[in-house]
């Protein structure tokens, strides 16, 4: 027998869930023909932690797509999705300014040998433009300062669901998996910093960094994005006063797709 007057408290505005739901079917109608098919997004009201739209899928009952995969708790590699937190932490422990001129040059740990994305090197860079332009090699060299576990260390103590083996420098360029829950929490810390945790000066400054500089954008939107190993998935988590929204789009299956990067704008 069904319970009666079954009451499932909950934080979702219906309003905001509606408005995301056909937001990410607007965006997969334009690109279904370039084989994006699937995609999650969570918005969360940063002063409070709540989750006020959830989207698990592009579409719940198409089985093609394992529509009843939640890709808002399904581990996923992050891409750069976590640079934003190297920088903090660095900023944090007072080893960079924004201006702080770092090097994008070849550089070896112990038989690691990290590349950027493009291949390429551009020497000296200031840190705040080391981020916006998302460098790999720059920031896996500033995780390598970091103390106190670094960035490992701080994620675990943030409540993120990461696998036990230990990740090494990789982790600065998403060598783990984690949730797009976990990820949209971690980005409402640089919105709505926690006492003891991340520095209201580091996370103003890391996200004046990542501010979005295309005319189109909203004024005062923050933005990062990142692209998984193998094109598998992409990522892009904004933040704009109290509101935080992360998006991701792949294949539940995982299989890549050669071309498919998340670019800021």
């Amino acid at each position: 027998k069904e319970p009666e007057n079954l009451t499932i408290p909950t934080t979702i505005d219906l309003a905001q869930q509606h408005e995301i739901e056909q937001s990410i079917r607007d965006f997969l109608d334009r690109w279904y023909s370039q084989g994006l098919h699937n995609a999650s997004a969570v918005l969360l009201h940063a002063p409070t932690g709540e989750i006020r739209a959830s989207v698990g899928s592009a579409e719940f009952h198409d089985v093609a797509i394992s529509g009843q995969v939640d890709g808002t708790i399904a581990p996923r590699s992050p891409g750069s999705t976590l640079k934003p937190f190297i920088y903090a932490l660095a900023l944090d422990a007072g080893l960079i300014h924004p201006q702080t001129l770092l090097d994008d040059a070849p550089k070896r740990f112990a038989g690691y040998n990290p590349e950027n994305s493009d291949r390429q090197f551009l020497g000296p860079i200031a840190a705040s433009e080391a981020l916006r332009r998302s460098r790999n090699v720059p920031a896996i060299k500033l995780a390598n300062r970091l103390p106190d576990g670094g960035l490992e260390t701080f994620l675990r103590t943030s409540g993120v669901d990461l696998p036990e083996r230990s990740h090494g420098l990789a982790l600065a360029i998403g060598a783990t998996e984690m949730r797009l829950e976990d990820l949209a929490k971690l980005y409402a810390e640089l919105a709505y910093p926690q006492q003891g945790k991340l520095s209201p000066q580091a996370c103003w400054l890391t996200l004046k960094a990542l501010q979005c500089d295309d005319p189109g954008a909203p004024i005062g939107l923050s933005c990062k994005t990142g692209t998984s190993n193998g094109f598998r998935d992409a990522w892009a988590c904004g933040v704009m006063g109290d509101w935080v929204l992360c998006v991701w789009v792949g294949h539940f299956d995982g299989h890549g797709m050669p071309g498919l990067l998340a670019l800021e704008t």
